[in-house]
């Protein structure tokens, strides 16, 4: 009888983590991105990690996110180099800390931890303050929706930059905010769902 072979992959990261993504655009390789989340908000990254499937090796590239602490991360389901980050940051002046949320490029560097290039920041202010999730449609990589309070904020991300086309809100007693959103695989990718405490 033969033994299957199991490969165990280890990677640790310099800065604690609740942020992870598979890279579903590259088809060809085994990749995840991992945000990390430190008060030193300049020291923040987004690694992407590679798996080989053959021999278990770990490549990785590391990616400087100097806006905030990654509290959520999706990589797009079109583009290998693009992804969305809901991160905390200081506003200044009044040095308040608060939720944004914006999508990136991965940066085609050589360089150790290059920054990530800002395609566009989604203007999420005037709908509320407590971002949870910009989640990319995973049929169209040109659409995604933002959970914000008890809102979900749908964009339209022609020409890099974000065009909001619709908003739904969630009403009910105790006004309850919602703490996540999917999107439907299914039926063209026109449903999506959000979730509360």
């Amino acid at each position: 009888m033969e033994e299957e072979n199991n490969l165990i992959s280890l990677y640790g990261l310099e800065f604690p983590s609740r942020a992870v993504s598979a890279q579903v655009a590259e088809t060809d390789v085994v990749r995840f991105l991992v945000g990390t989340q430190t008060l030193k908000l300049p020291n923040n990254q987004v690694h992407l990690v590679e798996l080989n499937d053959d021999t278990g090796a770990v490549n990785t590239q590391v990616y400087q996110h100097g806006d905030g602490e990654i509290w959520s991360l999706t990589a797009s389901p079109t583009d290998a180099r693009v992804l969305s980050t809901c991160y905390n940051t200081i506003q200044y002046p009044e040095g308040n800390c608060v939720m944004r949320t914006a999508l990136w490029k991965l940066p085609e560097s050589d360089d150790d931890c290059p920054p990530l290039e800002r395609l566009c920041s989604f203007d999420t202010e005037t709908h509320g303050e407590n971002i949870k999730v910009t989640a990319f449609n995973p049929l169209d990589g040109k659409q995604a929706a933002t959970v914000v309070d008890n809102k979900f904020l749908v964009w339209d991300l022609g020409q890099d930059s974000a065009q909001l086309v619709s908003v739904g809100t969630m009403q009910g007693k105790g006004n309850p905010k919602l703490t996540t959103g999917k999107w439907n695989p299914q039926h063209s990718g026109l449903q999506f769902t959000t979730a509360s405490d």
